[in-house]
C-alpha cells in the first residue's frame, strides 16, 4: 500500500478473475471507507504488485506476468484518479519473478516515478533503472557490472534515490545512491561479512537525519540466524 498527502490508503492486491488467472486490483479510502475494486491488469497471470502515489493524483504500479512457457517481463503501468483512467503497460526488461519484489517504484517531488527491476532469472541478474522524467518510461544505465537480487530503494525529500541490493555472488547487501542530475554512487557494503544469507528485507525507509534503515532475515546456520 501507499499512503497520499491526505493520509488516504492506496493498495494493491492480486485476485483470481473469472478466467481463474491472478490479477492486480487496485482500492483505496478517499470517501471513508474503501472502494469498489479497480482492475488493473487483465490476461495472462500478473503480480506481485508494488504501488506508488504521486501528488498529481496518479498511482503507479509495478508487476510481473507469469506466461509458462514463455519469458517473463516486468511492467510499469499507471491509474489516473482525476479521470479513471487506466494507461497502457509499459514492458521493462526480461525478469523472472521471485518470492520477493524484484521490481519497485517510487516518486519524487516533481511526480515522476522511478523504478529499479531485477532482470534475468531467480538466481539473479543486471540492476536496471527506469525513469519518466522525459515524458515516458525509458531505461537509463547504472554503471553496474555486477549480478543482484532483490532490489529496494527509497526516495528522499531531495530526490535522492537510495538503493539497496543483494550481490547474487557474495550474499552481501549494497547501497547505493542517485542523486537528482542522475549520478550513481560507489556501491558501500551495507552487511557485514559473514552474516550469511540476508534475505526478505521488503521494508527500506529513512528518517529526517537521511539515515537508511532496513531488516533482513538470515537463516543460514553457519552464520548468527535471526531478525537483524
Amino acid at each position: 500500500f501507499a499512503v497520499d498527502d491526505d493520509d488516504n490508503i492506496h493498495m494493491v492486491y492480486i485476485e483470481r478473475d473469472g478466467s481463474n488467472n491472478f490479477q492486480l486490483n487496485y482500492i483505496n479510502n478517499i470517501g471513508g471507507t474503501f472502494s469498489a475494486p479497480v482492475q488493473i491488469t487483465s490476461g495472462n497471470n500478473k503480480g506481485p504488485g508494488y504501488i506508488a502515489w504521486s501528488s498529481d493524483n496518479v498511482v503507479h504500479f509495478v508487476f510481473h506476468t507469469f506466461v509458462d512457457g514463455a519469458p517473463d517481463y516486468g511492467y510499469y503501468k499507471t491509474y489516473n484518479l482525476n479521470t479513471q483512467t487506466l494507461s497502457s503497460e509499459v514492458q521493462l526488461a526480461a525478469s523472472d519473478a521471485g518470492s520477493e519484489h524484484d521490481v519497485r517504484v517510487v516518486t519524487d517531488s516533481n511526480n515522476h516515478a522511478h523504478v529499479i527491476l531485477r532482470s534475468g532469472s531467480l538466481w539473479g541478474g543486471a540492476l536496471k533503472y527506469y525513469n519518466n522524467t522525459s515524458g515516458t518510461m525509458q531505461e537509463y544505465t547504472i554503471p553496474l557490472a555486477v549480478n543482484v537480487e532483490y532490489p529496494a530503494m527509497v526516495m528522499d525529500p531531495g530526490n535522492r534515490l537510495h538503493i539497496i541490493y543483494r550481490n547474487a555472488s557474495s550474499k552481501t547487501i549494497y547501497y547505493l545512491v542517485r542523486d537528482e542530475e542522475g549520478n550513481f554512487s560507489t556501491p558501500v557494503a551495507a552487511t557485514p561479512s559473514g552474516i550469511g544469507n540476508p534475505a526478505f528485507y521488503r521494508t527500506i525507509d529513512m528518517d529526517d537525519e537521511g539515515r537508511i534503515y532496513f531488516s533482513y532475515q538470515n537463516s543460514i546456520t553457519s552464520a548468527p540466524v535471526g531478525f537483524f
